[in-house]
């Protein structure tokens, strides 16, 4: 990183030098062109003189823009690495959270953190593109094919190794990204007809035009007529400007703030298309970039040029002579009008290619910063997890407990009693995590995973809405309704449900019925899931059935002190530490009991009386 802080500064230093010399040429050319004129008694001459003076300028111009590049290239780089060493740490507030991703209703990604504040795309997420970003976001949203699962693996070992490679295209991307919302704007603009291009004479005026503007000014140079000649020129060219001004200004509008998006999508491409790839996935990747004539870069690299020039058209300075003597704006309008007419169906191809790589070396990139996650194994039997020392990937390694857990075939049900505080919610969501991980094709968090093809279902987070008279409880019931559903709609993918303190708005007799019915009623379905809850009477039914298995977190009470272990255990929990928690902190839970045990002994001395 320092050594990448080193080099932005050295280029900064070249960026105040050139900024210098380029002031210095473009008064150099003013004051030239006044005395190469003054002395030479024609101010054609003087012309001359700034003609040359300005073509410096603009050369400096190139070097300067270069030069900028190169300075933002270093600076990128540092701050990659430095958001690396946050990730690292677990801090993750100052990153895209990426919530405008989260569909309404989605069966796991709220209650797993997938989106928002401390999330695991805030955690995986390194990509510079908006498209790559909704490439990323939709991989953590749906679970892919066994086939494309082992492909994103292979490719994700592959770039994981590639690190100086990875680095430098997120630089690269980084270039465009403050513009990355215009590029939609582009690419909408690209399924539009053509305005000005089948309009052949004004085609035609683009070449004539030019040359008689060109002509009159060598006529009055060389003192043939007066200056009013430039005028006929002016005058056609004007009436065509005025044609075509709305059709402009409509493409221009479209098309503007994307140059810089653009510039950095020619250096992701070529990046692409300069290195070695081995596994297949990357390899197709690479082949959406080949073209029949050209590369990807050059052809977006040309776009990119086209409207530069065209967004000359906001230099008044520039532009009025540009175009009453040139037809500037109608010539690259033109140009930008015949580039969509050649590459309108091959761009589709490039932008997926930029996307889906900008979503592999996001998984790279955790692979590389996390050693010890492990590729999980996809497993072609019909429901299966198998996990050593799972853990969640949210929580830093000092602090994170890890368990291991193994739950297969269809139709079973984990029930996880235990205590408050004591991990049974963190536990179903380091499981859910560490599926939707292993079925987006990264690494997961533990020593060993196999996992099935499945679909995740959670119910965790429901809550009340007073927009929508809802209250807690009748929330759940509607997301435990959504799971239902989905599992009669015979769905391709079995489900792995994970249901947090079932049915916890509601009186402990209803709670126990509505609880045993649904996991009665899931077991005939094509599922298996974990259950939390508090209710001990639904772990009896381990004895009434084959296919509920009690699991449960356990704490000690030491004095004022509770100790959590946060470690699974067969069997029911035996350990609560409710009355202690809300003891420490106010609640008179002494006097209440001591009340209770006073109303016990009336209640006995007036049984014994009567």
């Amino acid at each position: 990183m320092d050594q990448f802080q080193q080099q932005a500064k050295l280029f900064q230093q070249k960026y105040n030098q050139v900024s210098t010399v380029r002031l210095l040429s473009f008064v150099g050319a003013i004051i030239s062109a006044f005395y190469v004129g003054r002395l030479a008694g024609h101010w054609g001459w003087g012309a001359l003189a700034f003609v040359i003076g300005i073509g410096i300028f603009i050369a400096l111009i190139k070097r300067h823009n270069r030069i900028v590049y190169q300075r933002n290239q270093y600076r990128f780089l540092a701050q990659i690495n430095q958001e690396e060493i946050l990730r690292l740490d677990n801090q993750l507030k100052d990153f895209a959270d990426g919530n405008q991703h989260l569909p309404q209703g989605h069966f796991y990604a709220s209650d797993l953190d997938i989106f928002g504040r401390h999330s695991i795309f805030q955690l995986l997420n390194r990509t510079t593109t908006q498209r790559g970003e909704q490439t990323l976001a939709a991989w953590l949203l749906n679970p892919a094919r066994p086939k494309e699962i082992q492909a994103r693996q292979e490719a994700t070992q592959e770039l994981k190794e590639m690190l100086d490679w990875r680095q430098a295209f997120q630089a690269r991307g980084k270039h465009g990204q403050a513009e990355g919302i215009a590029i939609n704007q582009l690419f909408d603009w690209g399924a539009e007809s053509p305005k000005i291009m089948n309009k052949k004479w004004l085609v035609l005026m683009t070449y004539i035009m030019p040359i008689v503007s060109l002509a009159a000014m060598i006529i009055m140079g060389i003192g043939l007529t007066t200056y009013h000649i430039l005028f006929i020129p002016m005058f056609i060219n004007g009436l065509f400007l005025g044609m075509t001004f709305k059709d402009i200004q409509n493409t221009h509008g479209k098309t503007d703030k994307s140059s810089a998006t653009l510039k950095s999508y020619t250096q992701l491409l070529k990046n692409i298309e300069e290195a070695s790839f081995n596994s297949d996935k990357l390899q197709k990747i690479k082949a959406l970039t080949a073209t029949e004539t050209g590369t990807a870069s050059q052809k977006i690299a040309r776009l990119a040029t086209i409207l530069a020039n065209l967004d000359q058209r906001k230099n008044i300075l520039f532009s009025f002579p540009a175009n009453f003597f040139f037809l500037w704006d109608i010539i690259w309008v033109t140009r930008l009008e015949k580039w969509r007419q050649t590459t309108r169906r091959e761009i589709v191809g490039w932008l997926k290619a930029i996307n889906q790589m900008e979503a592999l070396n996001s998984l790279a990139g955790y692979a590389y910063a996390n050693p010890a996650a492990v590729i999980p194994k996809i497993s072609n039997q019909d429901y299966v997890i198998e996990a050593a020392n799972l853990g969640h990937p949210l929580i830093n390694g000092q602090e994170r407990i890890t368990n291991s857990v193994t739950l297969t075939g269809l139709g079973n049900t984990m029930v996880i009693t235990g205590s408050n505080m004591s991990g049974k919610t963190t536990f179903e969501r380091t499981v859910g995590v560490n599926v939707v991980l292993a079925l987006a094709g990264a690494p997961v968090c533990a020593d060993q995973f196999t996992v099935s093809p499945m679909q995740v279902f959670t119910s965790m987070r429901t809550q009340d809405s007073l927009e929508e008279n809802i209250s807690s409880f009748y929330a759940e019931l509607k997301r435990l309704k959504q799971l239902i559903d989905h599992l009669e709609s015979n769905p391709r993918l079995p489900v792995l449900y994970l249901l947090d303190e079932i049915l916890k708005g509601t009186n402990s007799q209803d709670r126990h019925l509505g609880a045993k019915a649904l996991v009665y009623q899931l077991h005939g379905h094509k599922a298996t899931g974990l259950v939390s809850t508090h209710d001990l009477e639904l772990g009896i039914l381990e004895k009434q059935t084959d296919f509920i298995q009690n699991y449960s977190f356990n704490s000690q009470i030491e004095g004022d002190k509770i100790f959590f272990d946060y470690k699974l255990t067969p069997g029911i929990c035996r350990s609560f530490n409710a009355s202690k928690l809300m003891q420490n902190m106010g609640i008179e839970i002494e006097k209440v009991k001591a009340l209770n045990e006073d109303i016990s002994k009336e209640e006995t001395t007036k049984a014994s009386n009567d």
